[in-house]
């Protein structure tokens, strides 16, 4: 595949909000990610009420 061609497809990615591209070209195929810095959030709840099972009877 022509190095042309390869850096177009950077430049799209880049301009996308996607996060990879694959493409295959008779028995040529390239695939390009990009690298993100996401990070998964977790909720967690972060009350200091004891559970119900452990609740004493004031």
């Amino acid at each position: 595949m022509d190095i042309r061609k390869i850096k177009t497809l950077i430049e799209m990615l880049e301009g996308s909000t996607l996060k990879e591209i694959e493409v295959s070209q008779g028995d040529e195929s390239v695939r390009i990610s990009k690298q993100t810095n996401d990070v998964d959030v977790i909720e967690k709840d972060n009350t200091n009420e004891p559970s119900e099972q452990f609740k004493t009877s004031d």
